[in-house]
């Protein structure tokens, strides 16, 4: 599982925590009122002075005065009783009301909870497909690289030491070939191969003659634009040669560091500048470097050349990579 998707998850579960903790907070509750739970005062059944307004229970006195002004106490007390009980009647309707308008509220209430819940996963899934939509258009564009990398040329370069023969007082003769191939796909244009040897001085650290080897290369890329043009086709090679003699003076030679023999160290650089159809308007730099040495007497390769007294051919010779691999780099053109 990439990163990013990951990170998805983990912003999803977070909101949908977050909502339930949100919907424990708010969980909406519809309140309770209490109706009016009183008898009916409009049942026919109903007497407000209960039996004794009855009409029977008028009937049965006697006296007609008494009946009379009784029933008129009834009938006062029912009418004021009827009166009392349609403003009960209005205020419970007033209660039912409040109560309707309190569900009315409840319901907006759960709409807006789930409005507010809807926004909150509505969110997560525009953040998850923005997401997934980045990571597309990241894994679309790796993809294109390396299919457009794959179709454009690469250089190698090897060294190939054939002769080192003394000369003169404490000279040498070198010759030296310097093997480039296009192991890419398409054609290197606009190709240049430039090669040099150096030699260590005795109390020069590493460090120097790695800034001795980067001038070199900013010589050769100034003068870059000035080479005719040449093409390196896929598969084909180009050889370049140092047929040269060295002196005394260059070459350094070390003292006591060897018993009974002076020795050199001598360095190797190759550098191709070119061209590819995938990127025209950049070139391209790939630079190698190499220490030369002996063979020692249990065959084991040595960082150094004593001091020879006869020819040396290619089994006497070695070479090592002083960087562990090819360095590439690129520049715009100018």
């Amino acid at each position: 599982m990439s990163l990013g998707n990951r990170n998805v998850i983990i912003a999803v579960g977070l909101i949908a925590l977050l909502t339930i903790l949100i919907a424990f907070w708010t969980w909406p509750v519809a309140p309770k009122l209490t109706l009016y739970g009183e008898e009916n005062p409009r049942s026919g059944a109903y007497h407000s002075s209960g039996k004794n307004c009855e009409p029977e229970a008028l009937a049965s006195i006697r006296d007609g005065g008494k009946r009379a002004s009784h029933t008129d106490a009834c009938r006062k007390e029912a009418e004021e009783f009827r009166l009392n009980t349609n403003d009960l009647i209005q205020q419970t309707r007033a209660a039912n009301a409040a109560q309707a308008q309190a569900n009315i509220a409840s319901q907006q209430l759960w709409t807006g909870w789930l409005q507010t819940l809807g926004g909150f996963l509505t969110l997560a899934a525009a953040v998850g497909a923005a997401v997934y939509a980045r990571d597309a258009a990241s894994h679309t564009r790796d993809a294109n690289n390396i299919a457009r990398e794959a179709q454009r040329a690469w250089v190698s370069l090897k060294a190939a030491p054939k002769l080192i023969r003394p000369t003169g007082v404490d000279d040498l003769y070198i010759r030296i070939e310097f093997i480039a191939e296009n192991i890419g796909a398409t054609a290197a244009t606009d190709f240049n191969f430039e090669c040099e040897v150096f030699f260590l001085e005795q109390t020069e650290k590493g460090g120097v003659l790695d800034a001795r080897m980067k001038n070199k290369i900013s010589e050769w890329k100034a003068s870059y634009d000035d080479m005719g043009p040449s093409v390196l086709l896929p598969g084909d090679t180009e050889v370049a040669s140092i047929w040269e003699t060295r002196k005394s003076s260059e070459i350094g030679w070390w003292k006591d560091f060897i018993p009974n023999n002076d020795a050199a160290h001598p360095a190797l650089l190759a550098a191709v500048f070119y061209r590819t159809a995938t990127r025209p308007g950049m070139v391209q730099l790939g630079w190698r470097s190499w220490y030369l040495g002996g063979v020692g007497d249990d065959g084991h390769s040595l960082s150094w050349i004593e001091k020879p007294k006869k020819t040396l051919g290619p089994n006497d010779m070695c070479v090592e990579p002083l960087r562990s691999s090819l360095v590439h780099a690129e520049y715009h053109a100018s």
